[in-house]
């Protein structure tokens, strides 16, 4: 439990606890997850498909209208029950990052709450770093750009980066940081 500015004055927040597994797990999990939302769910985009998977799960994706300092470059999720949350994402960011940002917010949704067998209301902000929030981006980056996928693509475009973030739409630094981790 931490206690955090909120919009008016000082609010309890209960902590999420570090995922138990490995990131080979996390990976797997996301690309699973994945794997069943592309044979389920028709879309068009990963915009969409994210928009459905998040949907699927009882939940909803809102811009901000007066973003709080911790949704200006990114987002925020709250979970009020396992079938009901929010995904908040800034007005000021790209669509490409709001995908990884949804993505990241359902690592959350996932390995901190519904895997973790949470209960209650729980928040995510962009209030640090720590293991919580670095599996959360290792969740988002399987998730968007699986593993076998992004090598195969990378070879396509001989690492062009601008080619292979517009083939996962999502923004260039994710794919330098996806392709950091998997060569």
């Amino acid at each position: 439990i931490k206690l955090i500015q909120g919009h008016q004055n000082m609010k309890v927040v209960k902590l999420a606890k570090p995922f138990s597994g490995s990131f080979s797990e996390i990976e797997r999990f996301a690309s699973e997850l994945r794997e069943t939302a592309n044979k389920k769910i028709k879309a068009s985009s990963t915009k969409e498909m994210l928009n459905k998977v998040t949907s699927f799960y009882g939940g909803r994706i809102e811009v901000a209208d007066a973003p709080t300092p911790f949704e200006e470059d990114g987002g925020s999720l709250i979970i009020n029950t396992r079938n009901d949350f929010i995904i908040h994402l800034s007005p000021f960011t790209s669509p490409f990052r709001d995908n990884f940002t949804v993505a990241h917010e359902l690592g959350h949704y996932f390995l901190h709450y519904v895997y973790a067998k949470e209960t209650g209301r729980m928040e995510f902000t962009r209030y640090g770093s720590g293991p919580v929030e670095w599996q959360a981006n290792r969740f988002a980056a399987a998730f968007l750009m699986p593993e076998q996928e992004f090598k195969r693509i990378m070879k396509k475009y001989v690492d062009d980066l601008s080619s292979v973030a517009a083939h996962f739409q999502v923004s260039k630094p994710a794919v330098k940081v996806r392709s950091e981790y998997i060569r």
